[in-house]
């Protein structure tokens, strides 16, 4: 294949022994790119005497006949993300959106927009009246710390604006209740989109390491049960994250949005860089969540039906109690609660001044109580307070609050 200039950029050998009669189609060991609009000619040559080429013309290859298939999917075998947009399909394919509506090949366009050079379309979400599609750079999502979200109205020539996101390349997307919720980068990032020129940062996963990566694949996020559910993690190198399902939202508009880790996967692994989550599928009622720990492969299915997990643990955030400076002296650290069934167990901890490890009362398991209480030694300038829930039968302790009551220091005590 030559160019205009009559340049060489393509050029593939067949052997004779592979030939047949009818059409037969040469295939390029690596893929080459035509540039749209340039012109393009090729060279049919034979080492032996008796190939021969139908032509509707006698000795014109002109006039035979030839199909050309190019840029299906380019050379990028990454991500290709598909979403169902007004009334046709949209795919992701490297820097172009293409196209397909029908069941025919005459309907379906390759680049129907095209994005700057560079970027490659990872994945696809929804924000108001657009598409937004979601772009990284580079090989790898922990090559660039830059990346840039493109929203298209589905009828403009080309895509209507774009937005930068310096937290890093996009993950994911999922588009909710007016907002754009964005993985970006690769410390596990959340942030929220919700108009203007730039998404706000409002969490990162906890545990992740300084020198460490994660990464969020795009089919792992989805909203299920008005709560956005998302899978920790596709890659990455951290060791310390906890690996599975996280929740972040809330079920009630008076309480801020918080996170969660609702649902570890039904294999006993929660950490290491061999177990990945690459799918999280709201189908019908239930929930769906594809993992993959070395070789092994499984779907967990969430439902509404199923036994509570057996443990659970609520963690406050740490509390200085209204002044770093001074030393307090914490009283009682108490957890409330619906009356225990035989079975259910709920037992509250502290960590004082940043401790490596929690201090534990005794579990409170008597049925029909309602709460317990621990009693907290010595001053401390902050405090975090947790409650552990377990049950070994079908229902779960149901914690309605968590109170700290503390005085002050002795020596800060007026006379």
């Amino acid at each position: 294949v030559h160019d205009a200039l009559n340049k060489e950029v393509a050029a593939v050998t067949i052997a004779n022994a592979q030939l047949n009669t009818g059409v037969f189609e040469f295939t390029f060991s690596s893929v080459w790119r035509p540039v749209i609009g340039a012109s393009y000619h090729f060279h049919l040559t034979s080492t032996v005497a008796d190939g021969t080429v139908v032509s509707t013309d006698v000795n014109d290859l002109e006039t035979g006949e030839f199909f050309t298939h190019y840029q299906f999917l380019v050379s990028d075998t990454d991500f290709h993300p598909v979403a169902q947009f007004l009334n046709f399909l949209a795919i992701g394919n490297e820097r172009y959106i293409s196209k397909w509506e029908g069941l025919t090949s005459a309907n379906y366009e390759p680049h129907q927009i095209t994005l700057p050079s560079g970027y490659r379309v990872r994945c696809f979400g929804f924000w108001r009246e657009y598409l937004a599609i979601g772009t990284w750079l580079g090989t790898n999502i922990t090559d660039f710390d830059s990346g840039r979200i493109f929203f298209w109205d589905g009828t403009a020539d080309t895509y209507n604006f774009y937005i930068d996101v310096p937290e890093g390349g996009i993950n994911a997307l999922l588009g909710t209740k007016g907002l754009l919720n964005i993985w970006a980068g690769y410390s596990g990032d959340l942030l929220v989109y919700q108009g203007g020129d730039s998404a706000q940062k409002v969490k990162r996963i906890p545990k992740i390491e300084e020198d460490k990566t994660i990464e969020i694949f795009p089919g792992a996020v989805n909203m299920w049960r008005t709560l956005v559910h998302y899978g920790v993690a596709g890659g990455g190198t951290s060791t310390a994250i906890e690996k599975g399902v996280y929740t972040w939202g809330s079920l009630n508009r008076n309480f801020q949005n918080s996170l969660g880790y609702d649902y570890p996967l039904s294999i006993d692994v929660r950490t290491g860089t061999n177990l990945k989550v690459g799918m999280v599928a709201a189908v019908g009622q239930e929930l769906l969540i594809g993992w993959q720990n070395e070789n092994a492969y499984g779907v967990d299915k969430v439902a509404i039906t199923n036994d509570p997990f057996p443990t659970a643990t609520i963690e406050l955030l740490i509390s200085d109690l209204g002044d770093l400076s001074r030393d307090k002296l914490p009283l009682l650290a108490r957890a409330d609660f619906e009356a225990l069934n035989s079975g259910e167990t709920v037992k509250v901890k502290y960590k004082a001044n940043r401790e490596s490890s929690f201090k534990e009362n005794d579990a409170e398991d008597t049925a029909d109580a309602t709460n317990t209480r621990m009693k907290i030694e010595g001053e401390v300038n902050e405090i975090e307070v947790a409650v552990d829930l377990v049950t070994t039968v079908s229902t779960s302790p149901a914690l309605t609050g968590i109170t700290l009551e503390s005085g002050t220091a002795q020596e800060d005590r007026p006379a």
